[in-house]
């Protein structure tokens, strides 16, 4: 009789005859086997070979191939391979779960065979099936979403009824519609997805740890199935098992993700951790600030082969993280927690011999870098990076206080408060209340002189009159702030300096010449003269002097910061400009011989200040805005 396939045959009665369920078969064939029996190819999926076996004896789907092996009392293992007469190197061919009502345990090395494997849903590279028509093991893995061999996604779903293919069925080419699923239009893959999927084919493939990261298949997708949990930005996966993850576009999500952090070790994990850390906010807390993240290296992720993964954080956090790492961090390894290059102030005062304070100072005059987080307690905490010793160092070294400074520059110590106060000689650290003393530089005091001597604009002739520093700051009547401003003049070149460069000089025994000195402070009072106090401004506008100061809070009168206090001051154009402006309720009300009172109630442009509008005491109107 014919080999044709059954399936073709539409007579029951024959197809039965051939599957041997008659009586009459079952005494002429004592020793009963499958009239089909192809042979397993290697790394052939188990379920797809029961597909292509109750094809081939012209079955529906393997469930029909088993319940004719019960009916013989063949199902079970042994009976499955006396009925294909598979031998032992044939049977360890198979790979991936046999159907659930064969109740058999298939070896699959590595796996969890209900957690990693696909039970139900085929899945397939085209390529591969217009190759070979047999179902690769490696695609009943559940995160495994790629054919590396040909670089292009699996398919799942019937491209013309948009259908998922189950793999119980009756053949591997066709979808029920008919549909030729060898035609399905491949697509390729990324590169991160790739990474991914090289290394656990090629776990699943060779039964062993992968080349590039030394994990095994079963640890692979459990590195996947915890950042599927900690991967949900909403916290909806904060407990128990991500769902859905035998669906393609769920698997190439998280192998994507898992590849970005991969790519290029440790790069990519870097740049992940830096975006993490970035949009965190501001806290010396690792748990805190890396969250799910840390979580998942720590907690999910703490067996002994995924320590290369915390070898990139740790090395992370080496070289980028604002905070300090201590004895706290218990999870970290003993040597990161004591090569970690940050300190705090009070570590770092030991190691340089600085006070705290002074360290403080130097970080909030931007000598040393260094961060400082608010705590929920409202306390301030401080890391310093270990660079920062050797600055500290260098400012301690080379600092210097008042007492020194005008001894260097030949100056009283009020004179070099005054220089310091204006930034002449930047300080390192300022004084204050109940807090450190001052620190200059000694080589910028020193250089000082020198620098005004270097940066003259000609040189004195030699009939020139001159007259010493010393005597100037004596003799001269300065007012507050003004020896700075003179001594900006004469770094400026606008004073000139008698004399050569020496050694010797100091900053009190520069030589000026008396007419430029001159003219520098006539200029310079002429200047003055044209800047007025607020108490002098509301003088010369009639107005009270807490009107004045009002003016200038809510901008309606211009004002400025000069000179070394850093007073507000407000120059005469100004005070022009105002008077063009506004005028006040009191003169509309002196000039229509009304009272102001009167005036308010009746006028109908609003005011631009006034008790009513802004809290000034006294009301102002624009004078375009008011009619005659």
């Amino acid at each position: 009789m014919s080999t044709m396939s059954a399936r073709f045959c539409r007579r029951p009665a024959l197809a039965a005859y051939r599957l041997g369920w008659t009586s009459a078969a079952r005494r002429r064939r004592p020793g009963w086997h499958l009239p089909v029996r192809p042979r397993p190819i290697v790394g052939e999926s188990a379920h797809g070979y029961l597909v292509r076996v109750a094809d081939g004896c012209g079955l529906e789907s393997p469930s029909a191939l088993w319940r004719a092996l019960e009916r013989h009392g063949r199902g079970t293992a042994r009976g499955l391979r006396w009925s294909l007469r598979l031998h032992s190197e044939e049977w360890l061919r198979l790979r991936g779960p046999l159907p659930s009502y064969c109740r058999i345990p298939l070896d699959s090395p590595g796996l969890v065979d209900k957690d990693d494997l696909c039970h139900s849903t085929m899945r397939w590279c085209p390529t591969c099936l217009q190759e070979s028509l047999h179902l690769r093991s490696a695609w009943t893995v559940k995160l495994v979403c790629a054919c590396v061999r040909h670089q292009i996604y699996l398919a799942e779903d019937c491209p013309q009824c948009r259908q998922g293919q189950p793999l119980e069925r009756s053949e591997l080419a066709h979808c029920k519609c008919g549909f030729d699923l060898r035609r399905v239009i491949p697509c390729a893959l990324t590169e991160h997805v790739a990474l991914v999927q090289r290394c656990i084919n090629g776990a699943v493939e060779s039964n062993a740890a992968d080349e590039s990261f030394g994990l095994t298949a079963q640890q692979w997708l459990k590195a996947l199935r915890t950042l599927a949990k900690v991967s949900a930005s909403d916290g909806s996966r904060s407990t128990g098992q991500a769902a859905n993850l035998h669906r393609l576009p769920n698997a190439v999500a998280l192998a994507s993700e898992m590849g970005t952090l991969l790519s290029d070790w440790p790069a990519g994990l870097f740049s992940h951790l830096s975006i993490v850390q970035s949009s965190a906010a501001r806290a010396f807390s690792i748990q805190r600030t890396f969250g799910r993240f840390y979580k998942w290296l720590y907690v999910d992720l703490r067996a002994p082969c995924f320590q290369f993964l915390r070898d990139g954080f740790e090395a992370y956090l080496h070289e980028h993280w604002w905070g300090l790492v201590n004895e706290r961090n218990r999870r970290l390894e003993s040597s990161s927690r004591r090569e970690h290059p940050r300190h705090s102030v009070k570590d770092l005062a030991e190691r340089t011999g600085a006070a705290p304070s002074v360290i403080r100072q130097l970080h909030l005059g931007g000598w040393i870098d260094g961060d400082i987080v608010q705590l929920p307690s409202g306390r301030e905490a401080w890391s310093m990076p270990a660079a920062a010793a050797v600055a500290v160092e260098s400012c301690v070294k080379d600092g210097i206080n008042l007492q020194e400074a005008a001894a260097i520059l030949g100056i009283g110590k009020r004179r070099v408060r005054e220089l310091a106060v204006a930034n002449v000689i930047k300080p390192r650290v300022t004084a204050r209340r109940g807090g450190s003393a001052w620190l200059l530089s000694r080589s910028e005091v020193t250089g000082l002189a020198q620098r005004c001597l270097q940066a003259r604009s000609d040189t004195a002739a030699d009939g020139d009159a001159t007259v010493p520093l010393m005597h100037v700051l004596k003799a001269w009547r300065l007012v507050a702030g003004e020896f700075p401003l003179l001594v900006s003049a004469i770094l400026a070149g606008e004073v000139r300096v008698a004399g050569q460069p020496s050694a010797e000089i100091t900053l009190g025994g520069l030589s000026l010449t008396v007419s430029s000195a001159r003219l520098w402070r006539a200029r310079r009072q002429e200047s003055d003269r044209e800047w007025l106090s607020v108490e002098a401004a509301s003088r010369v506008l009639h107005v009270k002097q807490e009107v004045g100061y009002q003016l200038v809070r809510c901008g309606l009168l211009e004002s400025s910061t000069r000179g070394s206090d850093r007073r507000r001051q407000v120059h005469r154009s100004a005070i022009d400009l105002f008077s063009t402006r506004y005028v006040a309720l009191s003169e509309i009300a002196q000039a229509r011989d009304r009272s102001p009172r009167d005036i308010l109630k009746n006028i109908k442009t609003l005011p631009v200040c006034g008790p009513t509008v802004d809290g000034v005491r006294q009301y102002f109107f624009l004078r375009k805005g008011i009619i005659d």
